[in-house]
């Protein structure tokens, strides 16, 4: 498990930095990129260092995301295997699962680790993440469908772990009044109106609620108009 993992690693950041100095054209779509985050962390009373690396793969519209974790014990130098163990396997690595580009392609859903998601313009949920830890993920799910380029709905629901509580859910219908133009920037114009609400009422161990809004739940209701002046890979510039 432990030679799988470094050669797996290796051969990621050997296509990464191939692609880059040779201008090799992969078989991918061009959104595939390569993140990891580097640290130490102690699990009870061992001492890890490592990284988790988060690569993330574009096979025409589908996606997949991962998330693989490498620490190793400072003492023994083992790497730490606990986090795959209960029946889940390598399959805890998937981070996410998606179908399509959102506001490209009329129809785009997303399944897993909700970071990076917005409702709309963002400007009553954005940048969300329902990945507290690695340890407790959840299993959200985020759709965009636009029927005729013109009229469509957005929805994000946090964690499909259904236990009788109602976790975070979003929903924003919009119209595009110039959809079916091909005018840029003009075509992408939105008037969208936005509901949100959150009645997740875990806390952690220990923890105790002592206010409304972390008691009760709270929600949220909004319009909004905007367009996107400019969107690609590194960039995406909207006014609203």
């Amino acid at each position: 498990m432990k030679k799988l993992f470094k050669i797996f690693v290796i051969v990621l950041f050997s296509n990464q930095v191939f692609y880059a100095q040779e201008g090799f054209e992969s078989a991918f779509d061009e959104e595939n990129n390569l993140s990891a985050n580097f640290g130490l962390t102690t699990v009870g009373d061992q001492t890890f260092v490592g990284m988790r690396v988060q690569p993330e793969f574009s096979f025409g519209k589908l996606g997949l995301g991962l998330d693989i974790p490498l620490l190793y014990d400072i003492r023994s130098g083992e790497l730490r295997t606990e986090e795959f163990n209960n029946g889940v396997g390598v399959l805890r690595m998937v981070r996410y699962l998606s179908y399509g580009k959102k506001k490209k392609d009329p129809i785009y859903v997303k399944l897993g680790d909700m970071t990076g998601e917005q409702l709309g313009y963002g400007a009553i949920l954005g940048n969300y993440s329902n990945a507290v830890s690695f340890e407790r993920r959840k299993v959200g799910l985020s759709a965009d469908i636009t029927f005729n380029s013109v009229v469509g709905i957005e929805a994000l629901y946090s964690d499909l772990n259904f236990d009788s509580t109602q976790k975070l859910l979003a929903i924003r219908p919009y119209y595009r009044p110039f959809g079916q133009t091909r005018i840029p920037i003009i075509k992408t114009i939105e008037l969208g109106a936005s509901y949100i609400t959150d009645k997740d009422n875990y806390t952690e161990e220990g923890a105790i609620s002592t206010t409304d809004f972390t008691r009760d739940g709270n929600s949220a209701f909004g319009f909004d108009i905007g367009a996107i002046l400019v969107q690609n890979l590194f960039l995406r510039l909207t006014v609203d």
